[in-house]
């Protein structure tokens, strides 16, 4: 049966498909643990990593910087400053010495060790940097995977689930392939949010408990305009979103939608095939009717819902949002 939760949806579109649940590698309990007896081919194996991770946040640093995000190119700042911290390496070259363990195992001591630490403390602040410090060793250790010959997780064509999203995070591949976004953290500003924009993909934030709610390749709706997110949609949902497209236009002309921009809007979608509905407030006409479109009595400013139903549904949707309103 299929399950609706509420969030609030960032871009216009909507898209169905697999889930992907992110999540990080220090939390998956998943690294093993061999003993080791070349402590130098660990240490060397540790700073070729640190050196990839370091290149990965730079070039993330100055492309927030070039796109103007100052806020979340500053949180990359700090986990460049903590993989250049002298007393972070030495513990974990100290733990390897002693341990004699391979270096991921190592590092997963060290995040786990994090994590104790985190788990008592109210202070947001030092939770901040307990976990810029996770997601710094959860950068390390990726690049230690990818060292050995595994790849990273193929989410092509899915919709990743999260808690929460870095903008360091973006140096993951598996989210450059993603079609949709979905996470419990919110907020029009918060790094998932902003990712969104930068990757260009349909998502829905804010959604309480998601990743408890989903598993690896099960199926889900984004309807980013509603804000909604449809887990295990039926197959007739999943078809009628697969031929809907839906988005808003917002009225820029003083004078409101008057019969200039009406007809041209209605001309617009009168080229195309699909079922072409404009709403107002509740108030629904059809949007190839010059008429119907003048009896919206849309003021300027106001914001109308656009719904396209057919297989041209998308591109008629585009289309319509170039018309001059």
């Amino acid at each position: 049966m299929e399950r609706h939760l509420k969030g609030t949806g960032i871009s216009q579109k909507s898209v169905s498909g697999e889930v992907f649940v992110f999540s990080h590698y220090h939390r998956n309990g998943d690294i093993s643990r061999y003993s080791i007896s070349d402590v130098e081919n660990e240490l060397r194996r540790l700073n070729e990593a640190i050196e990839a991770t370091r290149k990965d946040l730079t070039s993330i640093y100055n492309q927030m910087h070039v796109d103007g995000y100052k806020t979340h190119a500053d949180i990359v700042r700090t986990h460049l400053m903590i993989l250049d911290d002298e007393s972070f390496y030495n513990e974990v070259v100290i733990s390897l010495e002693q341990k004699r363990y391979n270096i991921e195992h190592v590092l997963d001591i060290r995040a786990k060790q994090y994590i104790q630490m985190l788990e008592p403390i109210d202070d947001p602040r030092f939770r901040e940097r307990t976990e810029d410090l996770l997601i710094v060793i959860d950068h390390i250790l990726r690049h230690l995977k990818l060292a050995t010959g595994n790849t990273n997780p193929d989410a092509t064509g899915r919709i990743i689930v999260a808690r929460s999203l870095s903008p360091s995070d973006m140096a993951f591949p598996v989210l450059e392939n993603a079609t949709g976004l979905i996470t419990e953290a919110g907020g029009m500003s918060c790094c998932p949010s902003v990712m969104a924009h930068a990757l260009e993909i349909p998502a829905v934030i804010d959604v309480a408990d998601i990743v408890e709610q989903v598993t690896d390749g099960s199926s889900a709706v984004l309807d980013c305009v509603k804000g909604l997110v449809i887990l295990d949609p039926e197959p007739q949902t999943v078809l009628r979103y697969r031929e809907e497209a839906r988005g808003e236009i917002e009225i820029k002309d003083p004078l409101g939608l008057h019969v200039r921009p009406s007809s041209q809007l209605a001309e617009c979608a009168s080229k195309f095939e699909c079922e072409i509905f404009i709403n107002n407030n509740g108030y629904q006409v059809n949007g190839k009717s010059l008429l119907g479109v003048l009896s919206l009595n849309a003021p300027f400013e106001s914001r109308l819902e656009v719904i396209c139903k057919g297989a041209d549904a998308s591109a008629a949707l585009e289309a319509i949002k170039e018309v001059p309103l």
